[in-house]
This record gives C-alpha cells, structure tokens and sequence, in this order.
C-alpha cells in the first residue's frame, strides 16, 4: 500500500506543477499537452508491462524496488536536482516524464497485493479480494489527492527544484522499507522452513 501511495503521490505531484515549471522554455499548449502524454502514455502501456512480470515473479519486491529506482531516477532529472549541473531542457523534461510514468506503473502491483495477501494465511475467496481490491483503490485515490496539495504547498515554499528533492527524498524511503520488509519475508520464511524441518531431523529421517 505504501509503494501504491507513493506512485500515485508522484503523479498527482507531477500533474499539478509540472506547466508551471516549463513555462521557462516558452512552449507552446500543445507541446506542454504532450509533455503530460509522455508520462501517462508509458503509464498506460508499461502497467501491461509490470503486471506481466509481477505474474511471472512471485517475490516481486524486486520489481517493487527497481520501479522505486526509476522514479527517484525521474525526480532527479525533473528538477534538475540542485546537485546536478544541468539546465532544464525539453529533452531533460521528457525523459523524467518517461521515467516518471514507467516507474509509477511499476509500483502498483495489485497482483501482488492479492498473492501476498493469500500467501499470509488469507482465504483465497470473493471476500478476501473484495478488502484487498478496497484497499488498493483508497490507496490509490489517496495518491492522487495528496500528491497535488503536496506539489502545490512544495512550489509555493520551496521552489520546484527543491520540491522534487522533497519527493526523492520520500521515494528513497519507500525503497529503502521495501528492501528491508523484503529482506524480513526472506529471513522469516527461511526460519519457517528450519522449523519445518526440526521434528523430521529429531526422528532421524534425514540423517545418513
């Protein structure tokens, strides 16, 4: 839930202050309009994308982490950050919207929240899906009404450049959660089997 806030957070984030950001390069409407296509295009064709993998890859948290790198990617270059001694381009622009819309689709693996949910001992039925689906959209619509209060209150008192190193810093936690949480599943699953594995060696099953 915390990695689908986030990507949506983001989106809502780049949606309300990414026009006035741009209007330093003298764009016309319809090239600011494609700009936002940029990242919900490759939102709408890599969500087919991720959802794929994330069917393929039951421990998924690996994907969740990669979707959180490339976001941080994209706040990096949207900026620029202020670290970096680059100056916002058109071609700068697209390619973190690009980032931006890969890595939001990456983030939101409903998928995985249902496997991971019957994996915890959950009923694989009608009712377990309906809370899972429930959660999933609050979140979702969560994002997306926070994300625009966030990026406007941020360009009011800090400026975009430092606004987006606001939301890099928050991606950077959401990874840094996601590996630690991932990290826990494998450790805990492991012991799991060690305690499975207890009254079979006790009986002398496994000994040679």
């Amino acid at each position: 839930m915390v990695n689908i806030l986030t990507g949506f957070l983001s989106v809502g984030f780049n949606e309300a202050i990414l026009e006035p950001h741009v209007r330093q390069l003298g764009l016309t409407p319809s090239v600011v309009g494609l700009l936002f296509i940029a990242s919900g295009g490759i939102y709408a064709v890599g969500t087919p994308v991720w959802g794929y993998v994330y069917d393929k890859i039951f421990d998924s948290y690996l994907t969740m982490s990669t979707s959180s790198i490339v976001c941080a990617a994209s706040f990096i270059l949207l900026g620029p950050a202020p670290f970096l001694p680059l100056e916002t381009t058109l071609w700068l622009v697209i390619i973190a919207q690009v980032l931006l819309g890969l890595g939001a689709g990456g983030k939101v693996g409903f998928n995985h929240s249902l496997r991971v949910t019957v994996f915890r001992g959950f009923p694989d039925e009608i009712p377990t899906l309906t809370i899972v689906s429930g959660l999933f959209n609050c979140t979702l619509a969560l994002g997306g009404f926070i994300g625009p209060f966030i990026g406007g209150t941020l360009l009011d008192h800090m400026g975009y450049e430092n606004g987006t190193m606001v939301l890099l810093g928050i991606e950077m936690a959401v990874l840094v959660i996601t590996i630690i949480h991932s990290l826990w599943t494998i450790i805990t699953r492991f012991c799991g089997r060690s305690e499975e594995l207890k009254p079979i060696l006790s009986n002398g099953s496994l000994r040679s």
